[in-house]
């Protein structure tokens, strides 16, 4: 979703009322409303329409946080766009096809970067904006004054927003993020100590530590010189890397049912057991407190934990695998809860914060090859022409600015579960409520005041009562009213401002559905074709390392799924949560989620096996085995798996545990134990359980997927 994130936790705040972050938000942009108006007013500006509508388009899609950096950049964005905009007027004086051919591209771009940005988008919606707004309905006389004005009132807007959110309760970074990392210690404590739970129990906190994850992200500052006090954002950056990394290794950690069936407690077969896990239950408490007291966490050494192998002589290989694996994964999660105690204890010094020997976070910025954007790119553009062959035979009310409305929006729209028809609702409510304003309420008003209390009474309730992304069509009623000093109320006029909302809304409705089908089961089937796509190529390509070939085309395939593969698996989820399963008979909305959940736990185990095949080549028993008998099956299997559901019955079957084992004998019978040192014997077993991992994962996503019939999501739903 875009836009900004609004949390609903209540928090006191000093000599003020207990008020929620959405409340505060929305008052804040309610009364920055308020003062673009007045402001206009008592100056004698004309075009405040132009300064509200900036106002809504920026809390529709931006947020109030780090509001001085993000003023700054909004404002170069949209200065950026003025002078693109005024120079393809100068540039193109006579030449109006060649103007708009040339500004559908450049806005085309523009709104790409929107989409694709993972910070503020506003900085690129203000650019794409603001170039169309210098566009005088194809009239050249005063073209630089008219967007000179335009460009002004736009900035004007960005300014009193900015204002706002610096003196009305401001931002303060580090008490919310610190708020947010506490939080998603918690829900990641929660998941730990749930972790023999059943699956729909450790779904729905897999999801709570998600959200909480995406909260904490959307807090940290996206600019490298943003500093707040002594936390710079690549720091807040790390910590969440390791937050992430966490969630992956509680998802890891071997369930109960494999545990219960070792023959005695696992204390008796892995040494210092009981003692690493009383640290971890230790560093989960102390991380939880620590980002409160700032006391000192006391570091623990590091794990000693190791398999007994007299003790687990007797047992049978998937067993030993079992042990292996919990060993791993157990050290690995003790060091990981040190690292971060370890990071937390340096935010808390008095000293400049470092964070020693650390990684630094490699990210993109943009995602700009993700398919569904560059559809969405291509939506933009046809938008923005059908726009201007309404525009060019009809005349609409409002003119070119249908266009500029209908191409903007689109960001919002287009690939989105944000659909037209409900913004068309939703514009109606508000045209009646505006249509009884203007009647009844605004002739009445006789001072400032009860303006006042008007605009922000309207805006409130926009921002509050509405969800951030469509609060801006219900907030247009007031641009509808063609608010002024000097107000002339004629209901024709009024009718006329109307049609110029409907008519941009319907050209969003009509490309909803083209050129590309936004059913949700659509795009879900897409979806779930491309994932198995994505798996597949990385798979291949691993192959191809362990076999010691290096195939560059591969490596393309493989890095490319690589970054999108769970963007992908995140919008399997997206759009599975949209389907209306009261219209197909054998698809169940419990069981869809619960499938999404299968899938995405196989992309975690692939993404973490691509980046252990170094030390898999170096381990030769590890070489032999899945050359020999895992990944040919694998790749065979996901190759079945994204073709069409009559095809998935004939796949090669996943192994069980019994075959599993009978592999595992059979292919001890062949080797030569005694040449492998005691090491790469403990090695083999903790990636031996990983690879199992993979394949259980598979197989409960083969269960879950031809439990349910898919090709009914492809049937009409009338």
């Amino acid at each position: 979703m875009m836009g900004a994130t609004i949390n609903t936790e209540f928090s006191a705040q000093t000599n003020a009322p207990l008020l929620n972050d959405k409340m505060k938000f929305s008052i804040k942009a309610a009364a920055s409303l308020v003062l673009v108006y007045l402001i206009a007013f008592s100056q004698g500006w004309s075009n405040v329409s132009t300064a509200a509508t900036t106002v809504m388009l920026i809390a529709a899609v931006g947020s109030l946080e780090n509001a001085v950096m993000n003023g700054m950049l909004r404002v170069i964005g949209s200065v950026i766009g003025a002078v693109i905009g005024i120079g393809l007027v100068i540039l193109f004086p006579q030449e109006r096809f060649l103007y708009l051919l040339a500004l559908s591209l450049m806005v085309t771009f523009v709104f790409h970067l929107a989409r694709t940005y993972k910070g503020d988008m506003t900085v690129f919606m203000l650019t794409g904006m603001t170039m169309m707004l210098m566009f005088q309905n194809g009239n050249t006389d005063n073209v630089f004054l008219y967007g000179v004005n335009k460009a002004y009132m736009t900035l004007f807007a960005i300014a009193v927003y900015t204002l706002v959110g610096i003196i009305i309760w401001p931002y303060s970074g580090k008490k919310a993020e610190f708020r947010h990392a506490k939080a998603l210690s918690k829900a990641l404590k929660t998941r730990y100590e749930h972790r023999f739970e059943d699956e729909k129990k450790r779904y729905a906190l897999h999801n709570e530590a998600l959200q909480a994850q995406q909260t904490l992200a959307k807090s940290i500052p996206q600019i490298s010189g943003v500093m707040e006090e002594s936390f710079s954002p690549a720091q807040w950056r790390s910590l969440l890397r390791d937050f992430k990394e966490l969630d992956t290794l509680l998802s890891l950690l071997p369930a109960s049912r494999e545990l219960s069936q070792l023959p005695k407690p696992t204390s008796h077969y892995l040494k210092g057991y009981e003692s690493v896990r009383n640290q971890i239950e230790m560093l989960f408490n102390a991380i939880i407190d620590g980002w409160e007291d700032k006391k000192h966490i006391d570091i623990p050494p590091k794990a000693e934990l190791s398999v007994i192998f007299e003790a687990a002589q007797p047992l049978s290989q998937l067993e030993r695998a079992t042990l292996g694996a919990l060993a791993l994964e157990t050290r690995n999660l003790h060091a990981l809860l040190s690292r971060i105690a370890e990071k937390l204890n340096a935010l808390h010094r008095s000293e400049p914060t470092q964070f020693n020997n650390d990684k630094p976070v490699h990210t993109h910025a943009f995602d700009l090859l993700d398919p569904e954007h560059l559809k969405a790119a291509l939506i933009t553009f046809l938008v923005f022409w059908a726009g201007v062959v309404f525009w060019i035979y009809f005349n609409p009310p409002g003119g070119f600015m249908v266009v500029t409305l209908a191409t903007g929006l689109s960001v919002i729209t287009a690939f989105s579960p944000i659909k037209p028809s409900q913004l068309i609702i939703i514009f109606t409510i508000s045209f009646i409520v505006t249509t009884v304003a203007y009647i009844g309420i605004l002739p009445h008003l006789n001072n400032g005041f009860e303006l006042t209390l008007f605009l922000f009474i309207y805006g409130f309730i926009g921002f509050y009562f509405l969800p951030a992304e469509v609060s801006i069509f219900f907030l247009m009623g007031l641009v509808t009213m063609n608010i002024a000093n000097q107000m002339y109320y004629a209901f024709d006029i009024f009718l006329l401002i109307l049609t110029m909302f409907y008519a941009f809304l319907s050209l969003l409705l009509l490309f909803y559905y083209l050129p590309f089908s936004t059913k949700p089961e659509h795009l879900f089937l897409i979806l779930q074709k491309r994932f198995f796509t994505q798996s597949l190529q990385m798979v291949r390509y691993d192959l191809a390392l362990l076999n010691g070939t290096y195939p560059l085309f591969q490596k393309i395939l493989a890095r490319h799924s690589a970054r999108y593969l769970m963007s992908t698996v995140t919008k399997m989820k997206l759009w599975a949560n949209q389907i209306d399963t009261n219209y197909f008979n054998d698809i169940d909305k419990d069981g869809l989620l619960a499938y999404v959940y299968s899938c995405e736990r196989f992309a975690t185990l692939l993404m973490m096996n691509t980046g252990t095949i170094e030390k898999q080549q170096a381990n030769p028993l590890i070489r032999a085995y899945v050359l020999e008998q895992d990944y040919t099956a694998l790749s065979t299997q996901l190759h079945m798996l994204k073709l069409p559901t009559t095809s998935k019955e004939k796949s090669v079957a996943v192994p069980t545990d019994k075959a599993f084992e009978e592999k595992l004998n059979t292919f001890f019978a062949r080797q030569d134990m005694h040449r492998y040192e005691q090491q790469t014997i403990v090695s083999f077993y903790e990636i031996l359980s990983f690879y199992q991992h993979i394949w259980r994962t598979l197989l409960d996503c083969k269960h879950k997927m031809t439990s349910m019939d898919f090709t009914s999501l492809k049937e009409s739903r009338f």
